[in-house]
C-alpha cells in the first residue's frame, strides 16, 4: 500500500511540474 501511495505522490509531483506547461499549451492552441 505504501509503495502505491509513493507512486501516486510521484505522479502528482510530475503533474504539478507539467501543469503550467499544459496551461500554456492550451492557451497557445486556443490563440490559433
Amino acid at each position: 500500500m505504501s509503495a502505491k501511495r509513493h507512486e501516486f505522490s510521484s505522479y502528482y509531483k510530475v503533474l504539478y511540474i507539467f501543469y503550467p506547461y499544459l496551461e500554456i499549451l492550451k492557451r497557445v492552441l486556443f490563440e490559433f
